[in-house]
C-alpha cells in the first residue's frame, strides 16, 4: 500500500516524466525535504486511521499530494468545511479549473466508496478534461518532440500507463498557451503519473481461501465437488481461465442444477476472454442448517439464470458482463457483520443481493447504508425493514402484505361463523413476529379472534415444545383454524403441528417458509388434507410465463418463489446498470440513484419491477397452494395453487 511518503518521494522523478511526455515545463522540488514528519497527517486516509486500507486509500493520498503541489500548502494548514468535512483549498489554486479541482475533491472523499474507485476512471476523466482545457487556452505552434530522455522509472506498466495516457491526452493535439495552459496540463500530467505509480489494482476476488467469498477459486457449497468442479476451481484458483472453462463446461453437464458451477463458469469465461465486467455479490448461508442451505441454492439458481443471460446476449450491459461473487454468511450475525464490513470494502462490488433472513438482515443493512453500498434483498420481508435507509430495496412484498392475504383468506373461507384462530410462531424471530403482528391486526380488523395462549403452548422456540399437547389446547378453545409461522429454526415443530392435526382436521395456512422441499419431504401425506400454503409466486402462474420454461431447461426442473425474487433482484440491477445515463461515471451511489427514481422499471420473472420510496416493492401478489401428489417430483408431492385443475396439472407436470 503506497503511503504519501513514497508519493513525495518520486516528484523530482515524476515531474521530469511529465515533461517527457509534454505535460508543461519541469518544476524543481527540493528532493532534500524530510517528508516523513510532514505525511504524519493531512495525507493519510480517515480509513487507514481506523485500521482499514483500500486501494482507494491510495487515491485519496494522491489527491492531497496534488493540492499540496498545486497550492503549496501543507494540508494539515488549510481548513476543512465543518459540515461537509471537505479540504478548503481552492483559493490556493485559483488556477485550477472548476471540473479539475471537483475531481481532486471527489479523490479526497471521506469515504473510499465515493471516491474514484479505478486508475482508469481517473484517467479517462483526465483524458475528457482535455477538450476543456483546449477552450481555455489559444493556439500557439506546435512544438517539436523533446528528444528521448532517460527512463527515470524502469517500471514498464508506469510507463505504458502514461504512454496511454498521453496518446488519449494528444488525439486532438493540445496547444499549450501561457500561465493557465501550463499550470493545467502540469496537473493532469501530475495526476496521471501519481496514478500511475500506484499498484495494479488487486482482483475483485483476492485469490484468498477459508474466507467466504469466492469468484471461483474455491468451493463453498459443502459436499458438492466432483472432480471435473474441483478442478476447474483449482484452474480458476491459478489464474488458467481457458482450462476452468473447459473444466467447468464439463461439470455444468454433468451437474447441470449446481448453481455454483454456473456462477463460476461465467466468471472463468470473462476473465479467459479479458471482458469487462461490473460485479454484484450474493449473500446467503452455505453452512449451518442444511435447511437454509437449500434456500440459499434456490437462490442462487436465480442470480445464476441472471447472469448467465446476460452474458449469453449479444450487447451485454453496455459492452460489460456480469461478475458475480457468492459470500456465505453462515446465517451468523457475526460473520454476516464481518461479512458485510468487506464487502463494502472491496471497490468493485456495485451491489449486494442478500441476505436471506430478516433478522440477519436488519443486522447488517446499516453497515452498507453507512457505506454507500446497494443490499437488495429477495427473501426478507420483516415490516421493520421498511424506511430503514436509502439503500436496502426488495423483491418480496413485506409481511404487511403475505398478513393481510392471510387473515382475508381465512374470513372470506368462513362466512357463517367468527374466525377462532389459534397462532403458533417463534417470538424470538423478526421475521415470524413481525408476520404475528401484522397478521393478529388484519384478522381482528376483518372480525376474527386470536386464541389465548396463557401458557406459551403455542411458542414453537420452546424446548419443551409439545404439539400435542398444544393442539389441546386448541381443541379446549374451540379454535376454528391454525395458523403457522415458523421461522427457519421451527420448521419441524411446525411439521409437528401439522401431523397431530390429524384428529381435530382444522384447516391450517402457513406462510411462505414452509412453501419449502422440507414440507414436502417430512410432512406431505398429513399436509395435503387441510394445510394451504401462502407464497408471492408460483411457476404455473408465473406474470413471465418464459422464466419458468427457462428455468426448467437450465435446472433440469421447476423452480420455487426464492429462485424467481433473486433472478428479479438481479434483474434489477442489470437494469439500473443498462439505464446509467451516458457518460456518467458508474459508481455505488449512481447505482443508489436510478434504483430509487420514480422513473426506474424493470421487468422480471415476478413481472413489472418498482420501489416504493420506502425500499419496498411496489408490486405484489399472493398465491395459496396446496400440496398435491406428484409422479414427476422426486419426493412424489408438489405445491399447486388452489385455483388451479389437478386434472391439467396432472398433463402439464411431466412436460
Amino acid at each position: 500500500m503506497i503511503n504519501p511518503g513514497q508519493i513525495l518521494q518520486q516528484h523530482y522523478r515524476a515531474i521530469q516524466l511529465i515533461g517527457d511526455c509534454g505535460f508543461g515545463q519541469t518544476w524543481e522540488v527540493d528532493e532534500g525535504k524530510d517528508v516523513t514528519g510532514m505525511i504524519s497527517q493531512g495525507y493519510t486516509s480517515p480509513e487507514q486511521y481506523e485500521g482499514k486500507i483500500t486501494r482507494q486509500s491510495d487515491v485519496f493520498a494522491i489527491a492531497r499530494t496534488i493540492v499540496y503541489l498545486v497550492t503549496a500548502q501543507d494540508p494539515t494548514n488549510l481548513p476543512t468545511d465543518p459540515q461537509s468535512g471537505r479540504l478548503m483549498w481552492r483559493h490556493h489554486a485559483t488556477q485550477i479549473s472548476k471540473t479539475l479541482a471537483d475531481l481532486i475533491d471527489e479523490m479526497m472523499a471521506n469515504l473510499p466508496q465515493c471516491r474514484p474507485q479505478t486508475t482508469e476512471d481517473i484517467l479517462e476523466r483526465l483524458a475528457n478534461y482535455n477538450q476543456q482545457v483546449q477552450a481555455e487556452i489559444e493556439p500557439t505552434q506546435s512544438k517539436q518532440p523533446a528528444p528521448a530522455k532517460k527512463n527515470y522509472l524502469s517500471d514498464f506498466p508506469l510507463q505504458q500507463k502514461i504512454q496511454n495516457f498521453k496518446s488519449k491526452y494528444q488525439e486532438t493535439t493540445p496547444k499549450v498557451n501561457k500561465w493557465l495552459g501550463n499550470i493545467s496540463l502540469f496537473t493532469l500530467g501530475a495526476i496521471a503519473v501519481l496514478i500511475a505509480i500506484l499498484p495494479e489494482a488487486p482482483t475483485t476476488c483476492p485469490l484468498k481461501l477459508d474466507d467466504n467469498l469466492s469468484c471461483g477459486e474455491e468451493i463453498l457449497i459443502p459436499g458438492s465437488a466432483p472432480k471435473e468442479k474441483e478442478e476447474g476451481v483449482k484452474a480458476f484458483a491459478d489464474g488458467d481461465y481457458l482450462q476452468a472453462v473447459k473444466l467447468l463446461e464439463t461439470a455444468r453437464k454433468k451437474y447441470f442444477n449446481d448453481p455454483e458451477i454456473l456462477i463460476y463458469l461465467n466468471n472463468a469465461r470473462l476473465a479467459a476472454s479479458n471482458t469487462d465486467a461490473y460485479t454484484i455479490a450474493i449473500v446467503a448461508p452455505m453452512t449451518g442448517e442444511s435447511q437454509a442451505l437449500n434456500y440459499s441454492l434456490e437462490k442462487l439458481r436465480g442470480v445464476a439464470q441472471a447472469q448467465n443471460a446476460i452474458n449469453l446476449s449479444d450487447n451485454l450491459i453496455g459492452g460489460k458482463g456480469l461478475t458475480v461473487i457468492i459470500v456465505d454468511d453462515g446465517n451468523s450475525p457475526e460473520q454476516a457483520v464481518k461479512i458485510a464490513n468487506n464487502l463494502v470494502l472491496t471497490g468493485q462490488v456495485l451491489a449486494v443481493i442478500g441476505h436471506t433472513f430478516s433478522e440477519i438482515t436488519m443486522e447488517v443493512a446499516p453497515i452498507y447504508e453507512k457505506n454507500k453500498l446497494v443490499l437488495i434483498s429477495p427473501t426478507a420481508s420483516a415490516s421493520k425493514l421498511s424506511n430503514r435507509n436509502d439503500f436496502f430495496f426488495r423483491m418480496i412484498p413485506s409481511d404487511a402484505t403475505m398478513a393481510q392475504a392471510m387473515a382475508s383468506y381465512l374470513i372470506n373461507k368462513s362466512t357463517d361463523q367468527q374466525q377462532i384462530v389459534a397462532l403458533f410462531d417463534n417470538p424470538n424471530d423478526i421475521y415470524s413476529e413481525s408476520l404475528k403482528n401484522k397478521f393478529m391486526v388484519s384478522l381482528s380488523a376483518g372480525g376474527g379472534k386470536i386464541v389465548k395462549d396463557m401458557n406459551d403452548s403455542f411458542d414453537l422456540s420452546r424446548t419443551s415444545f409439545n404439539a400435542s399437547a398444544a393442539n389441546n389446547r386448541v381443541e379446549k378453545q374451540k379454535a376454528t383454524a391454525i395458523v403457522l409461522l415458523p421461522d427457519i429454526s421451527t420448521l419441524a415443530k411446525a411439521i409437528e403441528v401439522i401431523k397431530a392435526n390429524w384428529q381435530l382436521n382444522l384447516p391450517i395456512i402457513t406462510g411462505e417458509n414452509l412453501y419449502s422441499n422440507y414440507t414436502l419431504k417430512f410432512g406431505a401425506q398429513e399436509a395435503e388434507k387441510n394445510v394451504v400454503v401462502a407464497t408471492p409466486w408460483h411457476s404455473l402462474n408465473s406474470p413471465d410465463p418464459d422464466f419458468p420454461l427457462q428455468a426448467k431447461n437450465i435446472w433440469g426442473g421447476t423452480v420455487s418463489w426464492r429462485t424467481a425474487f433473486a433472478y428479479d433482484a438481479a434483474r434489477a440491477l442489470i437494469t439500473a446498470l443498462e439505464s446509467l445515463p451516458e457518460r456518467q461515471e458508474l459508481n455505488r451511489i449512481a447505482l443508489q440513484q436510478i434504483l430509487a427514481s420514480e422513473n426506474f422499471s424493470s421487468e422480471g420473472a415476478t413481472g413489472e419491477i418498482t420501489f416504493l420510496p420506502s425500499g419496498d416493492r411496489q408490486e405484489s401478489r399472493i398465491i395459496f397452494t396446496r400440496v398435491v401428489k406428484s409422479s414427476c417430483s422426486p419426493l412424489g408431492y408438489t405445491f399447486l395453487p388452489l385455483d388451479y385443475p389437478v386434472s391439467k396439472f396432472s398433463i402439464l407436470e411431466c412436460d
